[in-house]
């Protein structure tokens, strides 16, 4: 469906100030490719699983509006958004038209993520969504 892989397209990830900054981690792409056809897997029902990405890339201007929105401390570490690394998301089934669709639990998400990453890449747990990078080393966060 998309240009990068069967679920996403490049635009999805550009930062959104508009200074065109969308490149995107292969390894990223492929994993979030990887945990949607997991959750098809579990609904035989549904014609696919999609993923809505709430954020992306984010340019260093960017990122600093959202810090300076969100409160967050100015020193805190910068963002893996930055190194187009990083996605915030959220996940639904879908099911033949004419079906409501379903959310798929954040929670339910982010465990998934732990179990198939234990020692490695961040997760983080939000009100709404889940994030997830491909940093070398683990981090783990619930913000909710």
């Amino acid at each position: 469906m998309g240009n990068l892989s069967k679920r996403f397209s490049r635009s999805e990830f550009e930062c959104p100030c508009g200074c065109n900054m969308k490149a995107v981690d292969y390894e990223l792409i492929t994993n979030l490719e990887s945990l949607g056809d997991y959750f098809e897997s579990l609904d035989p029902d549904c014609i696919r699983v999609a993923i809505h990405i709430n954020s992306g890339n984010r340019c260093a201007t960017y990122d600093l509006d959202m810090k300076l929105l969100n409160g967050y401390e100015l020193k805190d570490k910068p963002s893996q958004h930055l190194f187009n690394w990083a996605s915030d998301f959220w996940m639904e089934y879908v099911y033949p038209e004419g079906t409501q669709r379903k959310r798929i639990l954040d929670d339910l998400v982010a465990d998934k993520l732990e179990e198939l990453y234990p020692n490695k890449h961040g997760i983080g747990r939000y009100k709404n969504r889940t994030h997830y990078d491909t940093r070398n080393g683990p981090a783990r966060w619930d913000n909710r």
